[in-house]
């Protein structure tokens, strides 16, 4: 038998422990190649070992992390204001806002607040009540009768004893 293990007997090898370390390991830079050989396993194992971690990874961890780094960026915040009103020298102080804006701007993607507002006015139009077909005819039967010419009415010539020609 060769110097590495079967998959079926790595299994009870593996402990949380060697699973922390593989992860510490790995989060450290280390290729899984030489984590399976500082722990005598196949590239295979040290990948099924990585990927338990991952899917132990929840929505409430998720949640969790992106409080824990909102409350942090918010502890940085603080000091690099108290550094920013401490100081006199001019580069110090914009590099100071420089960072404290770059926190501000991570802190607003975890928290969702960083979207573009609309800031276009809006028209408010209040409609008119809606006219009925026979109201709609009348309005436009005024609107004709307004626009035609007033007849012009010709004085007939009467004789003079008032009788009609």
């Amino acid at each position: 038998m060769s110097g590495r293990k079967r998959d079926s007997e790595l299994v009870p090898a593996i402990q949380d422990d060697i699973g922390d370390k593989i992860f510490q390991a790995y989060r450290g830079g280390e290729s899984k190649r030489a984590i399976g050989a500082r722990y005598n396993l196949p590239v295979r194992e040290v990948s099924r070992v990585l990927l338990e971690r991952v899917s132990e990874y929840r929505p409430e961890d998720r949640a969790l992390d992106a409080f824990c780094d909102v409350m942090d960026l918010g502890e940085m915040q603080t000091k690099l204001r108290e550094l920013f009103r401490d100081t006199d020298d001019p580069r110090t102080a914009c590099e100071t806002a420089l960072a404290w804006n770059k926190l501000c701007e991570r802190k607003g993607q975890i928290l969702g607040t960083d979207a573009p507002r609309r800031t276009e006015g809006q028209l408010n139009l209040i409609e008119q009540p809606r006219q009925n077909s026979t109201e709609r005819i009348r309005s436009i039967i005024d609107r004709v009768v307004a626009e035609r010419p007033a007849p012009v009415i010709q004085p007939t010539h009467q004789p003079e004893d008032g009788q009609p020609n």
